[in-house]
């Protein structure tokens, strides 16, 4: 899968950057935030794969 680049507001930035832990990456953040809402997203979707 490729990657793409989305626009968010700096306050929606400076949150997820808050979210995301030590050696993390955004991807891993909303993967998370996704899972927490039930919509998991397949592991052969991962672009770092």
């Amino acid at each position: 899968m490729g990657r793409t680049t989305i626009s968010v507001s700096d306050e929606v930035a400076d949150k997820l950057h808050e979210l995301k832990g030590r050696g993390e990456s955004y991807d891993d953040v909303l993967r998370r935030i996704l899972a927490d809402i039930g919509e998991e997203v397949n592991a052969e979707d991962d672009p770092d794969d």
